[in-house]
């Protein structure tokens, strides 16, 4: 094993070393701000509908602030239909691009009281 022992010499292989040691400046764009909701509708779903665990629910929030393309997966005819309305009277804050959105809703029941 060898030492360097010339000052110039040491100060070139250290700047060397470090320089490989530095990153760069990311060109990776910062994440979308959420879209940012004014108003919706109240969910209005019947007494009778029966749903069984979490329900998938996707939309698209256009750059207009309204929503289009709900999809409702894996729940009964009662609640799609109830989670497409509801989600279609969601507005939004205009935005410079339209953007995804999903979230999972549960039907949480209890009496009164309870």
């Amino acid at each position: 094993m060898s030492t360097i022992r010339n000052p110039l010499v040491l100060s070139v292989v250290l700047g060397v070393a470090l320089a490989g040691c530095q990153s760069t400046p990311s060109n990776v764009p910062p994440p979308p701000r959420q879209p940012e909701m004014v108003s919706s509708s109240p969910l209005v779903i019947e007494d009778s509908c029966a749903v069984d665990g979490a329900v998938l629910v996707e939309y698209t929030v256009l750059r207009t602030g309204q929503t289009a393309n709900v999809e409702v997966e894996s729940a009964p005819e009662c609640a799609r239909e109830a989670l497409t309305a509801w989600v279609s009277s969601y507005r939004y804050v205009p935005q410079s691009s339209d953007v995804s959105a999903r979230f999972e809703w549960i039907l949480v029941s209890a009496k009164r009281g309870s």
